[in-house]
C-alpha cells in the first residue's frame, strides 16, 4: 500500500512541475538571497522616481528579463529600488514591543487616574515610549537600493522531462 502511494505521489505531484520561476535579489559577496514567486507582492520604486508602487507578481520572463505584475509589464533594469519586508522573528518581535509599550502607556494611565501613588510614572512612560518605539522600528521594511550592492536576477529551474507524459 505505501509503494502505491509512493507511486501515485511521483505521478500526480512531482512530475507535472516541469520549471519553477522566481526573481532573485541578491547582495554582492553573500550566499544568501531573497527569492521572490509568482504570486508574492512586490513594493518598488522606479528610476528616478519618489513614489513606491505594490503589485502582485503574475509572470516572469527571465528570457526578455520583464516581470508582469497585476495588467502591465515591468523591464528589471527599470526598478531602483524595493522594499523588503523584514525577517519573521525580527517581525514577531517588533510587534511584541510595540504590544507591551502599548500595554504599559494603557496600564500606568489608568494607575494615574485612580492617583496610585505608589509608582513612578515618569520611568513607566519612559519605558512604554521606549519599547513602542523600538517595536514600531523593527516593523518597519528596510529599504534596498538596487546599485552596486544588491540586483535583481530572474531564474528558471527546468526539471527534466519524463517520456509518457
Amino acid at each position: 500500500m505505501k509503494k502505491l502511494l509512493i507511486v501515485l505521489l511521483v505521478q500526480f505531484v512531482v512530475l507535472p512541475l516541469f520549471a519553477q520561476k522566481m526573481v532573485l535579489l541578491e547582495r554582492k559577496n553573500s550566499a544568501k538571497t531573497t527569492k521572490f514567486y509568482i504570486g508574492d507582492a512586490l513594493t518598488y520604486r522606479f528610476n528616478g522616481e519618489k513614489n513606491w508602487n505594490t503589485a502582485q507578481i503574475t509572470d516572469i520572463l527571465p528570457e526578455q528579463h520583464i516581470l508582469k505584475m497585476d495588467q502591465f509589464a515591468i523591464h528589471l533594469d527599470s526598478i531602483e529600488a524595493l522594499l523588503r519586508p523584514k525577517h519573521k522573528a525580527v517581525r514577531v518581535t517588533g510587534g511584541a514591543l510595540l504590544t507591551f509599550g502599548a500595554t504599559l502607556t494603557f496600564a500606568s494611565t489608568i494607575a494615574l487616574l485612580y492617583n496610585e501613588k505608589d509608582y513612578n510614572y515618569g520611568a513607566l512612560y519612559g519605558g512604554a515610549v521606549l519599547s513602542g518605539a523600538t517595536g514600531w522600528l523593527l516593523l518597519q521594511p528596510k529599504k534596498v537600493k538596487l546599485k552596486e550592492k544588491h540586483r535583481l536576477r530572474m531564474v528558471e529551474v527546468k526539471f527534466p522531462e519524463v517520456e509518457g507524459q
